[in-house]
């Protein structure tokens, strides 16, 4: 169905003025226009246009539709539709409150059109939220907290929301690792014209190069594919206390990991000073979550040893008997994981990435990469041996 002239322009102008936004509009999004809501708004695999409201005086330029279609495209790299369905699965929201949608979405909308603002992304159009209480430095949750239960926007700004956003279910949005490409993609191209929006600069930064030592990653992702973090009200969580309104919000407490598979990659372009500052950051990150057994398996292109440990502290003695030193392919190990006494509830891989990373085991796994690649399923963590 072609699209119309309102919409090819506001595309058009991208490409030509914004190939940050034009590269990952292309790669993850789908254009769909339709008069079944009022204005625009994404579920995280579709941008919903509304024609009408395009053409009408509430939108009225080419910069103002080209506002709206980078703003959308920031919802989906910043994987809020996937966000808004947890919340609206799980009933309440982060101040602990019935989950209030609308506010979501304006709280989502005061970060998005700041950043947009700040890097003169086209121009917002009437009824765009923005509150400079409210920048883009903020996450939307912390702006959540600060709003009132029915929301409005400010005098002078319009009386009606001009997006919608919809909950993504995490099946069909694109994950982290496709968004983490196309953002890649996206920025290559905007840098070789000159064109890379400052603001748009550090959401890369913090999509593919997260601001905490790869080992809290690695840590922080073990916690959330175990499962085993528990909450309690003994300790608060600090973080929640710090920012209005307070809320009293429960802290964390560790507890035993369970069954941890570590898959190493032996092969000949992996160093014996990699190997070694592995094992020996994996020790300190393993030591505080003690996981009953610790399987380490020695790969290249075969698996070469498999390892069943009890104690962490004899992960250390392993690192003098590596073996391996031919090809490269990760997905052997996985073949070994139904051989197993002990079921794994974790992977954890360490390679530099030139690998097979086959199909999604179901195990929850964080690959550990020295090199720029990012694995198409799992969680990638960019790691750099400093020992």
């Amino acid at each position: 169905m072609a699209k119309s002239y309102e919409l090819t322009e506001a595309i058009a102008a991208l490409i030509h003025k914004q190939s940050f936004f034009a590269v990952l509009l292309m790669d993850l999004l789908e254009i769909v226009e339709t008069e079944s809501l009022p204005t625009a708004g994404t579920d995280g695999k579709y941008l919903y246009v509304n024609p009408l409201w395009f053409k009408s005086n509430r939108c009225k330029n080419v910069d103002e539709r080209m506002f709206t279609l980078a703003h959308e495209i920031v919802h989906v790299i910043t994987e809020h539709p996937t966000r808004l369905k947890y919340y609206m699965d799980l009933g309440f929201g982060p101040d602990l409150k019935p989950f209030n949608k609308t506010k979501a979405n304006h709280a989502m909308d005061y970060v998005i059109n700041d950043m947009l603002i700040h890097d003169k992304i086209g121009q917002p159009p009437i009824g765009a939220l923005i509150n400079p209480q409210f920048d883009r430095t903020m996450i939307w949750d912390e702006v959540y907290l600060q709003l009132p239960d029915d929301p409005e926007p400010p005098d002078g700004q319009g009386g009606d929301q001009w997006d919608e956003h919809m909950g993504a279910d995490p099946a069909t949005a694109p994950n982290k690792a496709t968004i983490q490409r196309a953002v890649q993609s996206a920025a290559a191209a905007a840098k070789s014209q000159g064109q890379m929006p400052g603001s748009m600069q550090k959401l890369v930064d913090d999509l593919c190069e997260p601001q905490v030592t790869w080992q809290d990653h690695i840590r922080r992702a073990i916690t959330a594919a175990t499962g085993r973090e528990h909450q309690t009200w003994v300790r608060p969580n600090r973080r929640r206390l710090a920012v209005a309104p307070h809320v009293y919000w429960p802290g964390t407490t560790g507890t035993q990991a369970g069954c941890i598979v570590s898959v190493n990659d032996t092969s000949g372009s992996v160093s014996d000073k990699e190997q070694a500052g592995f094992f020996a950051e994996l020790h300190s990150i393993l030591s505080d979550l003690q996981p009953k057994p610790l399987y380490v398996m020695f790969v290249d292109a075969a698996v070469h040893a498999v390892h069943e440990l009890y104690d962490v502290n004899d992960l250390l003695e392993l690192k003098n008997q590596v073996q391996g030193g031919g090809g490269t392919d990760m997905t052997v190990a996985f073949r070994e994981f139904d051989k197993l006494a002990t079921k794994p509830e974790t992977c954890i891989v360490f390679t530099d990435g030139d690998t097979p990373f086959g199909e999604d085991t179901g195990v929850p796994t964080i690959w550990c990469i020295t090199g720029d690649h990012v694995a198409p399923w799992g969680t990638t963590v960019h790691i750099k041996i400093t020992h």
